[in-house]
């Protein structure tokens, strides 16, 4: 599809295959990195369970074909490392800019939740930690799930939107 793409935009510098592209997040700092994952969920196979073949926990095998020959995960986790976005943030002078404008540039209203720092947790955060909230460069980051259910009741779901 990027080949179909690319040749139908030869002015264009869009990658022409998917290992291509890949390389260019990767040179962006935009890249994921792929962790294996227990069949249960026990343990991540990374730092000093990588070379592990079997979960600690469950003795369960790290692979989808027990003999560990094809190396095929029953997992995978897509880890996006969050220094490598941060730093991309502040590469740009407009981005840069547009973090900060909840602390320069924005007026608040009385009574009206325009913008997160309204909230009472920002407001509660700035109160604890004045030196942090002083500098209008620092960075907070939200938490923000859809669909995740804690319970294990599959018939209901559960949202959650929490600044930290």
């Amino acid at each position: 599809m990027l080949r179909l793409i690319s040749d139908g935009y030869p002015q264009s510098d869009l990658p022409k295959s998917y290992d291509e592209s890949k390389k260019y997040l990767r040179e962006l700092g935009l890249a994921y990195e792929n962790i294996h994952v227990c069949k249960n969920n026990c343990v991540l196979f990374r730092k000093d369970k990588e070379k592990l073949n079997v979960c600690p926990v469950c003795k369960e095998s790290r692979w989808q074909d027990e003999t560990g020959t094809k190396r095929v995960p029953h997992k995978v986790l897509r880890h996006f490392p969050i220094i490598p976005r941060f730093k991309r943030i502040f590469a740009s002078k407009r981005t840069s800019e547009e973090t900060q404008w909840h602390k320069k540039v924005r007026k608040p209203v009385d009574n009206v939740m325009s913008h997160p720092a309204d909230g009472e947790a920002w407001k509660d955060f700035d109160n604890t930690f004045p030196d942090f909230a002083d500098d209008s460069r620092n960075l907070r980051l939200a938490l923000a799930t859809d669909g995740f259910n804690p319970f294990g009741n599959m018939s209901t779901q559960y949202s959650i939107g929490q600044c930290f």
